[in-house]
């Protein structure tokens, strides 16, 4: 679509992802409807590394997503994406669901655009951020866990695991690819160690996925 016609208005919204957001072809999925978008469409997105002070970062229970929730002293890495549209965040708020509420935070910038994944597809943990030239605190948008803390496992979410062993759930090329095991999954709910609800959910969103896309 020509950008001329696209709709969102001016690309001012400024956003904090912390989970399934960061790997750049889910968030492109969700706010463009593919895993490869043009250059027109991401020229103006600015991302960055960033952390998020005095909130923990949980896996959300029977899901491959996490949720942040207040915790004092605690930090959260993320990314910050600057440019986004009003479209944008009605796509992401989409995405996102019932789960989350929408809030405003500050971020400290640590380093200037720098690749948070690695040629392999997996975040560099290990990478010095520290960027003094880059460093700045920014306002942002960010998505807090809403649907309450006993929705979340004690243990931190492990991003890498989500890399190596579900990202083709939520950014594979060919979305019928998994569609059959989000049926299945519903099918045997119990067998999974989940609920028939976190079925449904988990299923609700890689539909959704696969019409974003």
């Amino acid at each position: 679509m020509p950008e001329a016609i696209r709709p969102g208005g001016q690309k001012n919204k400024t956003c904090f992802f912390y989970g399934t957001l960061m790997v750049p072809s889910v968030l492109t999925r969700v706010i463009y409807g593919t895993t490869r978008p043009e250059p027109y469409q991401t020229k103006d997105l600015r991302i960055r590394p960033a952390v998020l002070s005095d909130f923990v970062r949980r896996k959300v229970r029977y899901a491959d997503y996490p949720g942040i929730v207040p915790e004092k002293g605690s930090t959260v890495r993320g990314t910050l994406v600057e440019g986004l549209t009003e479209w944008d965040m009605k796509r992401l708020d989409a995405f996102e669901g019932s789960e989350y509420k929408l809030g405003n935070v500050r971020v400290h910038v640590v380093g200037r655009e720098a690749p948070v994944i690695t040629s392999e597809g997996v975040i560099n943990q290990d990478r010095d951020w520290k960027d003094p030239e880059g460093e700045a605190d920014v306002e942002a948008l960010t998505y807090i866990y809403s649907a309450g803390a006993h929705r979340l496992e004690p243990e931190p979410w492990d991003f890498n695991h989500f890399i190596k062993e579900r990202l083709y759930l939520w950014a594979g090329d060919d979305s019928a690819e998994y569609a059959g095991e989000s049926s299945e999954l519903l099918e045997n709910s119990t067998y999974f160690g989940c609920g028939a609800y976190e079925a449904r959910e988990l299923m609700a969103r890689q539909k959704l996925i696969s019409w974003l896309g």
